[in-house]
């Protein structure tokens, strides 16, 4: 398991962008994935639909079609902005008070605008 301690996201030519340090594992380079708008708004509105119930990473990624590294980058930046809640073991299953996808709208463009 890699543990991440230093995770920034940035909007490069209309993707979500997550550049991480791992500070332990095998692995320790910097690394980044990217999410298109697309697959954030995606994985936004299936947060939304599965209610307070919450939804997992599972379900998100066949409810989105978006691929398991999309869907990863996206869930990390709702998280890290407040628009959902990680519940369960280990933050299995996200939660949201029903507004996900605003919220991934209102950070993302913020985001690319302001930095």
């Amino acid at each position: 398991m890699i543990n991440v301690n230093n995770k920034t996201f940035s909007v490069e030519r209309g993707e979500l962008v997550m550049h991480a340090v791992p500070v332990s594992g095998q692995r320790r380079e910097p690394y980044r994935h990217a999410c298109p708008l697309a697959a954030l708004e995606a994985v936004a509105h299936a947060i939304d639909g599965a209610g307070q119930g919450g939804i997992d990473r599972r379900q998100i990624h066949a409810a989105s079609g978006a691929t398991h590294t999309q869907v990863a980058v996206a869930m990390a930046f709702l998280v890290e902005r407040g628009a959902v809640e990680e519940v369960g073991p280990r933050g299995s299953v996200l939660r949201s008070a029903g507004g996900a996808h605003l919220d991934a709208m209102t950070e993302y463009h913020a985001l690319a605008q302001f930095g």
